[in-house]
């Protein structure tokens, strides 16, 4: 993410990991208001995006939204279990060594998707 000038994808990408952040924050009686205050941020800035251009679609930009919540969520689980998982149950850190991309893959395509919307082209996965 451009720290400068981030795309809506990534935007929408923060917004949702900053939920799970300030969720179990919460929960484990943590300050969140940081987070929050990021979030106000991010908000706002999401704003002016969909004010800026009336013609991207709401209902598919609440779509990748709805995506990307549910790819993080996944993704927060799946590195919480490798965190968990014993370095002898190798059969399990394989399996996980592998979602763990894939789950990543899948949220670069939703952040282009969602950029998309917008008419902004940006590459957000490059391998060599």
């Amino acid at each position: 993410m451009s720290l400068i000038n981030p795309t809506p994808g990534e935007l929408l990408d923060r917004k949702t990991i900053l939920r799970l952040k300030i969720e179990v924050g919460r929960r484990q009686k943590l300050g969140v208001a940081h987070f929050e205050e990021e979030l106000r941020l991010i908000d706002a800035a999401l704003s002016d995006w969909l004010q800026k251009d009336a013609d991207a679609s709401r209902q598919l930009f609440a779509e990748g939204e709805k995506g990307l919540a549910e790819v993080n969520q996944k993704l927060w689980h799946a590195e919480d279990e490798v965190r968990g998982t014993p370095t002898t149950d190798k059969n399990r850190l394989a399996e996980l060594a592998k979602l763990i991309p894939e789950l990543n893959d899948h949220r670069a395509a939703l952040v282009q998707r969602v950029n998309g919307l917008f008419r902004v082209a940006q590459a957000e996965k490059i391998y060599r």
